[in-house]
């Protein structure tokens, strides 16, 4: 039995966002390319992958904006490359990619650190008012999200570059909260398309606000991604994000009205009244109310035929985006019930 067989009927709750069901747009294999005469080159765009990247820009409120065919971890590279070629200190959120951490290696900085909330990325950047920039992932795994407007206030003032993690976030271009990245004062940030919106994987963005030099971004991505971008994934790309600008937000709608409110009895969502704002697409439910920890309410829904994202000691965690109908939250609500 071939991989795909092995995944057939199953009910998807993790990436890629299109759970395995048809794209809601073309994407014939004839799309796939290379750098020809009438194709244009993504390191050196003038023509329909210019127009596309302008289009993603305007979507995501940024001044420019890269393809990225490796993922979001050759954005998060490209992002700590760019911002600090020659070394020097790089404030993390704990939670940071280990991209955020490879990327420090490469040239030599020295990450430092930092509990992911506001004050104590504030207090931190006050701490090191010589870093070359503050690298925050939100939202993170759990959905949770990190408020940057103070922050990118601060960073402005002390002189170095918000760079923001946003790969959770893809399908926040198209709501009015939580505050996509490009609204919030962002200087640099990445978004995976293939996470949350209906795209294949390694789809990915790397936006940039108007200051910042998109020729040096390609010039530091030519070096870490490879030569050969697949055209396939950066056609979906663009159709995602046409589909998205056209639909996205009418779908994301929907599907915030689906995901219930409450949970069986015993389950619960841990952030509910915790005061701080998150992602409602990210579900993330304590079962230990049932006497469960979250890897054993994880085998036994995968035994139920529903693969989720992640699961820890106490919680567990699945993605839901505008692919999912109402039989998939429907069948993951009466799963969750039985466990």
């Amino acid at each position: 039995m071939g991989l795909a067989e092995s995944r057939r009927g199953r009910v998807r709750f993790h990436m890629p966002g299109h759970k395995g069901k048809p794209l809601p747009y073309p994407l014939p294999i004839d799309c796939d390319l290379t750098e020809i005469p009438g194709t244009d080159d993504l390191y050196h765009p003038t023509g329909a992958i210019a127009q596309a990247q302008a289009a993603a820009a305007r979507s995501a409120h940024a001044g420019h904006t890269i393809m990225l065919t490796n993922g979001s971890t050759a954005g998060a590279l490209a992002m700590i490359m760019y911002a600090a070629p020659d070394g020097g200190t790089i404030l993390l959120s704990r939670d940071a990619h280990r991209s955020a951490l490879s990327a420090c290696a490469l040239v030599g900085a020295n990450p430092v650190n930092v509990e992911g909330c506001q004050n104590a990325l504030l207090e931190a950047m006050r701490r090191h008012f010589d870093a070359k920039a503050v690298f925050v992932t939100s939202p993170d795994y759990y959905g949770n999200v990190t408020p940057l407007a103070a922050i990118a206030v601060e960073a402005r003032r002390l002189g170095m570059r918000l760079l923001v993690d946003q790969a959770h976030g893809a399908h926040w271009n198209w709501w009015d909260s939580p505050v996509c990245a490009g609204l919030s004062g962002a200087d640099m940030w990445i978004q995976s398309a293939h996470k949350t919106l209906p795209a294949p994987g390694q789809t990915a963005w790397l936006h940039m606000s108007a200051a910042e030099d998109p020729d040096r971004a390609r010039a530091v991505l030519s070096r870490i991604q490879t030569s050969s971008p697949s055209y396939l994934f950066m056609t979906a790309l663009d159709c995602v994000r046409d589909w998205m600008d056209t639909n996205g937000a009418a779908a994301l709608a929907r599907l915030k009205d689906m995901i219930p409110s409450q949970w069986p009895d015993g389950i619960v969502d841990p952030r509910v009244g915790g005061g701080a704002e998150f992602d409602v697409t990210r579900i993330v439910l304590d079962v230990t109310g049932r006497g469960l920890t979250g890897f054993e309410a994880r085998r036994r829904l995968g035994a139920m035929g529903i693969d989720i994202e992640l699961a820890d000691e106490r919680r567990i965690v699945m993605i839901a985006t505008v692919a999912d109908g109402p039989e998939d939250i429907g069948g993951l609500y009466y799963a969750v019930s039985q466990l």
